[in-house]
Formats: C-alpha cells, sequence, structure tokens
C-alpha cells in the first residue's frame, strides 16, 4: 500500500469522525433545548443537570482534532445552521433557518467510494418563506483554496442554483451565508452555516474554467485563491498573503513558485502576489514613453491601487520611473475639478483606471447615472479612442457599504450593488468606444469583501498586464507619443488633453 493510499484513508477517518462529531453536537444541543425547556419558555436551562450536559458537550466538541494537513485551515469555521438529513456522503440537506434550506449534491470518485471528486457539485439555495422581495446571500468554498460559488435565479423565484467544481484536491469549507430578505445600508449580522468538505481525487481533466474576469480583452485566464501552506518554496515563511491568486493552468502542473513580490500599502500592510500565467505582463510594458502617462482617478480606493502599482513597479519594472504615474483624487463626482484644486489633466493621460468606492449616500440609480456623467467627461479629455479608460469594479464588502442603497437592478450574481449598476450601464452600451469596465469580480468576490490589500495587489498585477497590452496594440499600429506630439505613423498630432479639464 502507498503512501498516498495511506494518507487517502486517513483523510476519510478524519472527515468521517468530524461529521459525526459535527451531528451528535448539533442535535444533542437541540434535544436539550427543546426536551429540557419548561412548557411557554424557550430560553435558558431548567435543571442544573441539563446545563452541565450542555456545557459537557461544547468542551467535548471544542477537543476534537481540526487536521490542518498543510491546508492552511487554523480553525474550525462557526456553525450556526443545522445539518436536517443525510442521504449518505452523496446529498446533504441543511438549514440555514427555518424557512432558509441549502441542498448539496456531491460527486464521488467512484459510485462505492467516500471520497468526493473535483466534481460537478452542485448547490441549491431554497427560500420557503412566502415573501422575500430582496434575498441576500453569499457562498464559497474556503480552506485549500477560496472559491466563490455563484448561485443564480432558477425558474422558481426563491430558488438559487450553482455548480462548482473543487480547483485542487485537497480540504474545504462550504460557507454560506444569509443576511435575510430586506436591501439595507448595514447588514453586519446574518447567519452562516460551514459544511467540512474532503476532496482526495487527484484528477484535472474535467475542470472547466472557475472564474472568469469579463475584462473585454482575453489576456487572463482563469484563477483561484490557493492557500500558501500549499506552496513548494523554501521562502514561504516569507509570503504575506494566507491566499495568493493562481491561474487554473498552473495549478495543473506545479505548485512551485518561481517568482513573487511583496506589495506594500503607505500604512505599511504588506501583500504577496506571484507572477504566473495568470497576469501576463506583456515585455511591451517598458516600451512605455515618456509621454504616454498613465493616471489614476478617484477616490482612497483608487490612491491604494496607485500606491500598490508603485510598490511593484521597482521589482517588476524598475526602468519605467515614477513620473509617469500618476493620481488624480475625486471625491465629489458633481464638481471633480473642485476636489483636484482645479488641476487640469495637463499629464497627458493615455490610460486611466477609474475606482470609486466610497460615495456615501448615493442610491444605486444615482450612482450609475453620476458614474456615467463621470466617464464621459473624462472622455472629452481623453476622446481619441486609442487612449484606454477602464472603469475598475468594486471590491469593498457588499453587507456593509454606505453607497448603492435602494437596489432596483436585479442582482444575477450577489455581488455588490454597485457592481450591478456598472454591468447594467456598460451592458447599454452608451458610453464612448474606448470606456471599458475592468471587472475584477472574480478576485474580489470570494473575499466576501474582506483582505482588501491582497485584492488590490492582485488587481495590481493586471493592471500591469493591461498596460503592456496597450503599448503593445499602440506599438503594432505605428502609434507612440513623444514630446513633439503624438506621432501615427509618418504623421505627428497635436495633444488635446494638455489643455482639457474635467469640469469642461
Amino acid at each position: 500500500m502507498s503512501a498516498s493510499t495511506v494518507v487517502n484513508k486517513e483523510d476519510d477517518n478524519i472527515g468521517l469522525k468530524l461529521r459525526k462529531k459535527e451531528r451528535r453536537l448539533t442535535e444533542a444541543i437541540s434535544f436539550i433545548q427543546e426536551t429540557d425547556k419548561p412548557k411557554g419558555d424557550r430560553k435558558g436551562f431548567r435543571s442544573l443537570a441539563s446545563l452541565i450536559l450542555f456545557i459537557s458537550i461544547i468542551v467535548v466538541s471544542c477537543n476534537m482534532p481540526v487536521q490542518n494537513h498543510q491546508q492552511g485551515l487554523k480553525s474550525h469555521p462557526p456553525l450556526f445552521g443545522k445539518y436536517v438529513s443525510s442521504e449518505g456522503d452523496q446529498e446533504e440537506i441543511l438549514m440555514l433557518e427555518k424557512d432558509v434550506k441549502v441542498t448539496l449534491e456531491f460527486s464521488k470518485v467512484q459510485t462505492d467510494s467516500q471520497n468526493k471528486s473535483l466534481g460537478p457539485h452542485s448547490c441549491t439555495l431554497s427560500i420557503l418563506k412566502a415573501i422575500c422581495p430582496h434575498p441576500q446571500f453569499q457562498a464559497r468554498l474556503m480552506g485549500d483554496a477560496l472559491l466563490w460559488i455563484q448561485l443564480l435565479p432558477s425558474t422558481n423565484p426563491m430558488t438559487f442554483t450553482g455548480t462548482f467544481y473543487m480547483p485542487i484536491e485537497g480540504r474545504y469549507w462550504l460557507d454560506i451565508r444569509w443576511y435575510g430578505c430586506s436591501v439595507s445600508d448595514h447588514r453586519d449580522l446574518h447567519r452562516s452555516l460551514s459544511k467540512p468538505v474532503f476532496v482526495t481525487s487527484s484528477s484535472h481533466d474535467a475542470i472547466p474554467a472557475v472564474t472568469t474576469s469579463k475584462i473585454p480583452i482575453s489576456i487572463f485566464k482563469s484563477g483561484f485563491w490557493l492557500s500558501k501552506s500549499r506552496f513548494m518554496h523554501e521562502k514561504i515563511s516569507e509570503l504575506k498573503s494566507d491566499y495568493l491568486w493562481i491561474s487554473l493552468d498552473h495549478s495543473k502542473s506545479s505548485l512551485e513558485i518561481e517568482t513573487f513580490y511583496n506589495a506594500k500599502s503607505r500604512q505599511g500592510e504588506e501583500s504577496t502576489v506571484l507572477r504566473s500565467e495568470g497576469t501576463p505582463i506583456s515585455s511591451e510594458f517598458g516600451k512605455l514613453s515618456n509621454y504616454e502617462v498613465v493616471c489614476w482617478v478617484g477616490d482612497a480606493s483608487s490612491s491604494l491601487s496607485h500606491r500598490l502599482f508603485l510598490s511593484l513597479r521597482g521589482q517588476i519594472a524598475s526602468s519605467q520611473r515614477p513620473f509617469k504615474f500618476h493620481y488624480y483624487p475625486v471625491t465629489d463626482l458633481d464638481h471633480p475639478d473642485k476636489d483636484m484644486s482645479s488641476r487640469r489633466m495637463s499629464r497627458k493621460c493615455k490610460q486611466t483606471f477609474v475606482s470609486l468606492e466610497e460615495l456615501e449616500g448615493v442610491s444605486q440609480i444615482e450612482y450609475k447615472k453620476k458614474m456615467q456623467q463621470f466617464l464621459e467627461k473624462i472622455a472629452k479629455c481623453m476622446h481619441d479612442e486609442t487612449w484606454s479608460i477602464w472603469m475598475m469594479t468594486v471590491n469593498s464588502n457588499k453587507n456593509s457599504t454606505r453607497m448603492c442603497h435602494s437596489a432596483t437592478i436585479k442582482s444575477y450574481n450577489q455581488d455588490h450593488p454597485c457592481n450591478d449598476a456598472l454591468f447594467e450601464l456598460f451592458d447599454e452600451n452608451s458610453l464612448p468606444s474606448n470606456v471599458r469596465l475592468f471587472d475584477n469580480t472574480d478576485i474580489s468576490a470570494p473575499q466576501f469583501g474582506e483582505n482588501i490589500i491582497d485584492v488590490a495587489s492582485t488587481i495590481a498585477m493586471r493592471v500591469f498586464a493591461v498596460i503592456g497590452y496597450q503599448v503593445k496594440t499602440w506599438r503594432a499600429m505605428g502609434q507612440v507619443g513623444r514630446k513633439d506630439g503624438l506621432h501615427r505613423g509618418s504623421k505627428i498630432e497635436n495633444d488635446p488633453a494638455d489643455t482639457c479639464s474635467f469640469g469642461e
């Protein structure tokens, strides 16, 4: 018997024991609470013996071993839901509350095997309430990988279903969070359910794209967040992030880290990113001229993106001087020049990245309208179709946001309500052709609004790739920005951006 077979059997035994103990814990607590309470009073314990029994159960459960097995799992996530029934290991039915049901259907390696395969697995959330106008929930895998599970509405408006694959064999928690049926400014309280899932299959043959960005240039491969404990590297202790973004193709071949960089914010927070196939940085990035300035426009989120980009620049392309990369603060979309102290866009911006996540008090419809007007203002300054304007999706936590309230745009992915507004805006094709959506929800959604530094640093790597892609496109058409103007082949054009203002 091989060592791997022994490990797999041990993993199976651990998983089965852990699931059984969890079920016993939930059932025992439910039994005590329902049978020992006095009639008419469903709070507290009636007898000292029952209280001692309850404490004993908690002590036993706290001493249950949670095997890390180099998986990066520090502890078992809290269990607030209840296991209702189990049909073997093929299907699990769980309750987030009495009228919110989750059904999980797992694929096995073989019919008679206890081992879960990499997929496909399915997850269905059913709302049994008579009225639930705005169901709010999130679902993801966490553990060896961090992966968003997209639950989409089915033919039944109160049922949401999604299919998912484990990106790599290992141990996972299925983390599902329920926030209720209403949309409000603050939805910090939630009920969550964590279901342990153990995958021992090593076959990668049938895995499709896990998550894919909707950026309208096909340079990013499908990827996911992988626990740093799964990497093989002598300097693994130097990795600043618990999870690192990696392309699916890269995870198939090797988990060795060839090159990694550490990004640092102005406050000293650090994050680690990989230079892998998931973020292809074109060699053309080094050919960006002094007169093809790249700009960041927006609030603190834009400032953070700019700062992390600059902290990576010296490690990736030290020959490119910092003066080519500028940040313009904007927080008031009605009077953007006021925020910019009446400074004009005199930096000859040829690529601009816009990020706004702190427009407090605006409704979803107002956000969409203001963003359209603002992007059109920037397009007047950057009127040439070869000068790209990228609108970044929102990365912050949708459940504590103070903007895009009173959501009326139907959400098909349970993402941030401002992103729903952006998706609808760009689907309408009403903006100039050089204004594009920079969709990073595949990176941000699995994080549930947490670990913003890790998310922003990974996106900064994409910005390097997009800039390089744009320079490559310019050079292919004979275009380059120089001191005497914009060169297109043998023609030289004056640069009108030198006298353009956002407010005009």
